[in-house]
């Protein structure tokens, strides 16, 4: 069930395409963020919550990407 799931056709590519991709997207994007916050860029209070709520939206999107990647190649028969 798991392997027709990413498997299943969005826009012409595998679903599992588009989880690496946004995973990439929002790694670049969460470490923008705290390039800028470390270099004092902008003086906001809300720039550390932004970046541990992208760091944690990333995380979970990227261990969610690898488990399903690894259940495909586990189970792919």
């Amino acid at each position: 069930m798991l392997t027709q799931l990413a498997y299943f056709p969005l826009f012409g590519l595998p679903l599992i395409v588009w989880g690496g991709l946004t995973t990439a997207v929002l790694l670049i994007i969460t470490l923008s963020v705290g390039v800028l916050n470390s270099r004092k860029v902008n003086k906001n209070s809300k720039d550390d919550k932004t970046f541990l709520i992208l760091a944690i939206i990333t995380i979970a999107l990227g261990l969610g990407h690898g488990l399903l990647g690894l259940i495909i190649n586990l189970f792919d028969i």
